[in-house]
């Protein structure tokens, strides 16, 4: 079959990443032909402050000097360190097909990732709306933070509710996405494995070597991780079996 995958691709994370090429990857192994379809994301949810995160441009500079000042030169230069490799990475592994309006295969795949939260924007398109393609189905999609009373406080539950008929099978990740999917149609949501998960990247893993045999890795944002009593747990526990800590 030649598939189309709708997922946040162009995410700065490395989960968003892995999650894309790990869905490929186990479709491929299937014989099937597959692509990701590009959107045009909407950001109408977000305050301005942080939609200048996202959109780059002349507006994005005062948010990224204020990032800097707080964060450090340091974190600035990781974080353009990180783009550059996971641009390459995109490049080589997840393979653009043009636009999702455009696309006429035989299967559209909406997710894995947050692609129902509404906290990051409204997009009509991961509810099924303006896809051509025969059939619909999403796997490990997640509404992430949105609730159900988000969703009513916006007035969302009728657009949602209607795109969600379009689907021909619902996965999703969580049970939250799954009482909300089944809330606001007539579908039933299969909870399923995320594609990092089900993948493995055991072949992957077989290419690193890490620099010592006892480790331990932690795995992070800019906003979690901070708190000293945290930090203080973490360093305990690597002491105490003298673990390195990446």
């Amino acid at each position: 079959m030649k598939i189309g995958i709708l997922t946040y691709y162009g995410v700065h994370n490395h989960g968003a990443v892995l999650q894309a090429n790990a869905l490929r990857q186990l479709l491929l192994a299937q014989g099937h032909e597959v692509t990701f379809l590009q959107f045009q994301r909407n950001y109408d949810m977000l305050p301005s402050k942080q939609v200048r995160k996202y959109k780059l441009g002349f507006s994005s500079i005062p948010f990224y000097l204020r990032y800097m000042c707080e964060k450090g030169l340091g974190n600035v230069v990781f974080n353009l360190k990180k783009r550059k490799a996971l641009n390459l990475y995109r490049r080589e592994n997840l393979p653009l097909s043009g636009y999702f309006s455009d696309f006429t295969g035989d299967l559209v795949i909406i997710g894995s990732d947050e692609v129902f939260s509404c906290e990051v924007g409204f997009n009509p398109f991961f509810y099924g709306y303006g896809i051509k393609a025969a059939r619909i189905i999403s796997y490990a999609g997640s509404f992430g933070p949105t609730t159900m009373q988000s969703l009513g406080d916006n007035n969302f539950k009728e657009l949602i509710s209607a795109g969600l008929e379009k689907f021909d099978q619902i996965g999703v990740r969580d049970e939250n996405s799954k009482e909300i999917v089944e809330s606001l149609s007539n579908k039933s949501a299969a909870l399923v494995c995320d594609p990092v998960i089900l993948y493995g990247y055991e072949t992957e893993q077989r290419f690193f070597s890490p620099k010592c045999a006892d480790y331990i890795v932690i795995y992070a944002y800019d906003r979690n991780m901070n708190d000293t009593p945290e930090i203080s747990k973490i360093k305990e526990y690597a002491n105490k079996y003298n673990l390195s800590i990446y």
